[in-house]
């Protein structure tokens, strides 16, 4: 019995041990994070998520611009690339006149939202709207996004077939300010919806280039564009959210850890992982 005891006694002991140590070794790490300038709390994430006082913000602007988009109808569903069925060639090809007839249509229901989307391409920030109830996640305007993304797409297709150099160098940066509003947000998800909309301005410039004759001037300018994607470091931010979770999740009680995710623990492995400091190792690595 007194043998029984002793081991007991020893794994409690280095159960709690292990609990401290691991608490220790994360609470050490959040303030790393924090005298780095990173959010360690909501509290934090909703402070640092703002524009300074009176800056405009472009999300502004696009939701103004989504709320104007006009869907393609059949005909043109049949007849558009990228918003519909028609399938560009490899040989990059004259457009067939009904094709640029379908086009110059789309375009002219979607003037009002081209012109928002050029002009939210001229504001330095963009924030999209966030909540605390929803966790912060991934913009709600995702549609809305893809389609703007086709939509510049495809005017930048329409601008080389008319070869309108200057018009379309205007596109191509629309869509890549677009992307770019992608960067600074602080979800994964963000960061690969931005590599998605930089993906569609590549399509648009291997078309432009296919398509065009261009200009040593036009080329540097496209250079330049191009260089702007480059240089941007989503990953920066991307992990934000995750870690501003994590922190949150461990400050909570052991009970209450895991109640709002899809498929939440028992309480019997609740207690077992806060017993054994298990928990407090995952946070860790986590982090």
């Amino acid at each position: 019995l007194i043998a029984f005891a002793a081991l007991i006694a020893i794994a409690v002991i280095g159960s709690l041990g292990m609990r401290f140590y691991y608490q220790h070794q994360f609470n050490r790490r959040v303030a790393e994070l924090k005298a780095q300038g990173y959010p360690v709390s909501l509290d934090d994430l909703e402070k640092a998520y703002t524009l300074p006082e009176g800056a405009p913000n472009a999300a502004d602007l696009y939701i103004e611009a989504f709320a104007h988009y006009v869907e393609p109808n059949e005909t043109e569903r049949e007849l558009l690339p990228y918003t519909g069925n028609y399938e560009l060639q490899e040989n990059h090809s004259e457009l067939p006149p009904d094709v640029m007839d379908a086009i110059s249509s789309f375009l002219d229901k979607n003037r009002q939202t081209l012109e928002l989307l050029d002009k939210a391409s001229a504001v330095e920030m963009c924030l999209w709207p966030r909540t605390r109830e929803s966790i912060w996640l991934s913009c709600v305007y995702l549609g809305q996004i893809k389609n703007s993304g086709r939509l510049l797409q495809l005017y930048t297709l329409y601008l080389a077939h008319s070869g309108r150099t200057a018009d379309l160098l205007n596109s191509l940066n629309a869509s890549i300010v677009l992307s770019e509003t992608f960067q600074i947000q602080p979800f994964l998800i963000d960061y690969l919806i931005g590599l998605a909309l930089k993906n569609l301005s590549m399509e648009s410039l291997k078309e432009v280039i296919n398509r065009t004759s261009l200009s040593s001037a036009t080329l540097l300018a496209l250079q330049h564009q191009f260089a702007m994607i480059q240089d941007t470091n989503g990953l920066y931010n991307a992990f934000t959210i995750d870690r501003v979770c994590s922190i949150e999740f461990d400050r909570l009680p052991y009970k209450e850890q895991g109640n709002t995710g899809f498929n939440p623990p028992s309480s019997i492995v609740k207690f077992v992982n806060f017993a054994s400091g298990m928990i407090k190792q995952d946070m860790n690595i986590f982090l």
